[in-house]
């Protein structure tokens, strides 16, 4: 009878440890995202297998500890510019961002970092630049600026939540 709880006892062991083995590797790259994260050490995201999961642990990386040299890592220009502008928040740098909707989040990006009425106008997309100065106002407790709003809505609502 113990021969027996032993083979179920080892039999099931083997089993934990075979979905255990599975998990670890199946989000190894989100452990390792979370190790870059927790540590602030960024070499663990050179360890990520995925170049999109290795890319956006240095975009994390670079923006939570405002580490742009990460951002030379990434293998894409258009990320590797757009990591580097934000990370240092620098809405200038927004202007090597040569596709329209990658420019504008970086221009949105920055001011959610650093709420600055003059990076609103750069932004092509009406809807998204209506949020800039949304977000401005606010940040900013500035109903004036809710005048720069377009969308009848958005500057109502903009208006409504700073009175």
């Amino acid at each position: 009878m113990a021969m027996v709880k032993s083979k179920y006892f080892l039999g099931g062991t083997i089993v934990v440890v075979i979905v255990l083995l599975i998990a670890v590797l199946f989000f190894k790259n989100i452990i390792l995202m979370n190790l870059a994260s927790v540590t602030k050490n960024p070499s663990f995201c050179d360890s990520v297998g995925d170049s999109i999961y290795r890319d956006t642990c240095y975009f994390n990386f670079a923006l939570h500890d405002e580490n742009f040299n990460v951002c030379d890592k990434m293998n894409k220009d258009l990320v590797k510019n757009l990591c580097r502008a934000i990370a240092k928040r620098d809405a200038t740098l927004c202007n090597q961002v040569n596709q329209l909707e990658a420019k504008d989040a970086c221009y949105l990006n920055i001011n959610r970092f650093k709420p600055d009425i003059s990076i609103c106008p750069r932004i092509e997309n009406e809807n998204d630049k209506d949020d800039c100065f949304s977000f401005v106002a606010k940040n900013k407790k500035d109903v004036v600026i809710c005048e720069n709003i377009k969308n009848d809505k958005i500057r109502e609502d903009c208006k409504a939540s700073i009175r």
